[in-house]
This record gives structure tokens, sequence and C-alpha cells, in this order.
């Protein structure tokens, strides 16, 4: 499972979606920003990122655990 940013930018809305979905429309899915635009390589937006998906993963974990 990956988090998938919906419009390309950090901070913005993000779905869950399967790694495989992922790879299978990676084109499709990052076409809104060329790579040289994207959120990555501003290092205080990807550290952002970085903290956010940490977070995310322990949440969803402990949701898990609960049963939710």
């Amino acid at each position: 499972m990956e988090l998938h940013h919906l419009t390309q930018k950090e901070p913005g809305a993000m779905v869950e979606i399967p790694a495989n979905k992922h790879d299978e429309f990676t084109k499709a899915l990052h076409g809104l920003v060329e790579s040289r635009e994207s959120f990555r390589n501003d290092k205080e937006l990807y550290k952002q990122y970085n903290n956010f998906r940490n977070n995310y993963w322990k949440m969803r974990a402990q949701e898990h655990l609960e049963g939710k």
C-alpha cells in the first residue's frame, strides 16, 4: 500500500493505493507535474511529507490493531 498525492502537491490530498496499481498507472497518476517541479525537489517539503507519512502509517497500524 502506498500514499499517493492526488494533485502531486505537498501538502495536498492523498489516497491509499495498492503498490501494484500505483506502478501500473504511474504515468496517469504522475502526469500533473513535471519531475523537476516535484515537491520532492524541495528539502523542506520532502521532509514535511516524510514526517507526515511516518505518522500516518503509525496511525493506520494502530487503527488496524484496534480493529477499526
